[in-house]
């Protein structure tokens, strides 16, 4: 259950390395805090 619980700490760094990654498309999308900090399951 260790791992698990880990998942989403993991999935949420790698989405907002993703959007920092992408500068010309988050123009049109909302901060990645407000988008990182919703809850995935």
């Amino acid at each position: 259950m260790g791992k698990l619980a880990v998942l989403p700490t993991l999935l949420s760094i790698l989405a907002q390395a993703w959007i920092n990654f992408q500068p010309d498309q988050d123009r049109n999308k909302p901060p990645p805090a407000t988008r990182v900090d919703l809850p995935l399951f």
